[in-house]
């Protein structure tokens, strides 16, 4: 059988609400040299048959039904059936041009990339159900680049893009065989792409840059108000972990020590700050007086406060609480905004924000 150039592969799980849309995506891609697994991860919807239903009209896609493992093992069920040369990860909530895996081959092959990273697009869902588009990787840069290992981990990691595998061409042969295999945590439910990505780009030698915006990538703001609370030493003890392996990273891509040093304190600040918004999930067990200690010891720190003037203007409010060193009115303060969901309301406001200055500044220059 002859080998695809590309296996996409997507994990699903309870995803029929969006699963023939992406699926739809692939079947009228203009590339024609692919495979497609889905992995359906015990789906408790319609998901599984809607696979089924696509593999029986289309012999590119094959299907795996497998007991629940989470994404991670979804992947490595994929992986390990693979047989292009090229592995592409999806994923089945989202959507993609039609052109996606054309630019995507078309430049590994014009740069022999081993990793091809291409921008993408939040299409953030509101309340009313309708959702507003932002370039997340905007470039003025129409044009492909080939980038070192180096200036590509930079580039991802300044632009908060490096945590995920989804929309991007890797090639096979880095994931390995046998003892030196490079698999996704299948203990791990959070963090598992950035820990494969950290593991799987010291091993290439170039990664090419694709500026066109080809996926898009749904962001269900609604969802987000029923994430559930995490074990915060748990959380700590994981997010220490990716920092530690980062800074390895950085040292063994060659990054400039200074920059490296910049790089880090901007995930050491982010990941603390992702573990504080953690603590006001609407499932929290943690006490008020419980969350006021925790933020005066992990927060409420010289280390940590000397870091904070690299957070941008939307954490103007958490900087100055926390220099004020005041953790009852902090916690007062974010209780509100965390419990009420006046936080998320916010947010699309923000982000409407956003998308207004990007138009206004397209029709300036029209």
């Amino acid at each position: 059988m002859k080998q695809p150039a590309i296996s996409v592969i997507l994990p699903i799980y309870n995803v029929a609400k969006y699963l023939r849309k992406s699926l739809g995506c692939l079947m009228t891609q203009t590339f024609r040299d692919f495979d497609v697994i889905l992995v359906d991860d015990e789906s408790s919807d319609e998901s599984g048959n809607i696979c089924d239903e696509h593999a029986a009209r289309d012999l590119r896609f094959r299907v795996i039904h497998q007991k629940n493992k989470g994404p991670g093992g979804a992947r490595n069920a994929g992986i390990d059936s693979a047989r292009g040369k090229y592995i592409l990860f999806l994923d089945p909530d989202d959507w993609y041009e039609t052109d996606m895996l054309e630019r995507l081959w078309d430049t590994a092959m014009a740069h022999r990339s081993d990793i091809v990273v291409g921008a993408f697009m939040i299409e953030d869902v509101l309340f009313d159900g309708k959702s507003i588009s932002l370039n997340r990787l905007d470039s003025q840069d129409v044009s492909p680049r080939l980038f070192s290992i180096g200036e590509a981990l930079r580039f991802l990691e300044e632009c908060s893009a490096f945590d995920v595998v989804w929309g991007r061409l890797y090639k096979r042969e880095l994931f390995g065989k046998g003892k030196q295999k490079i698999r996704f945590d299948e203990g791990l439910r959070k963090g598992e792409d950035c820990l494969f990505n950290l593991n799987v780009f010291p091993k290439a030698k170039t990664v090419s840059w694709l500026p066109k915006p080809l996926y898009h990538y749904v962001f269900d703001s609604r969802m987000s108000l029923t994430r559930s609370y995490q074990p915060i030493d748990d959380l700590l003890k994981h997010e220490d972990r990716l920092l530690a392996l980062r800074k390895k990273a950085y040292e063994s891509a060659g990054i400039e020590r200074e920059v490296a040093e910049a790089l880090y304190r901007e995930k050491y600040l982010h990941a603390r700050l992702t573990n504080f918004y953690n603590m006001y999930q609407k499932n929290t067990p943690l006490t008020h007086r419980e969350r006021r200690q925790k933020i005066e010891s992990l927060f409420m720190t010289d280390d940590y406060l000397l870091g904070l003037k690299q957070l941008n203007n939307r954490q103007k409010l958490w900087l100055k609480l926390l220099k004020n060193k005041n953790s009852r009115l902090l916690d007062t303060i974010y209780s509100t905004l965390f419990f009420s969901g006046l936080h998320q309301k916010a947010r699309f406001i923000w982000r409407c924000g956003l998308a207004a200055k990007k138009w206004l500044k397209r029709d300036a220059f029209k």
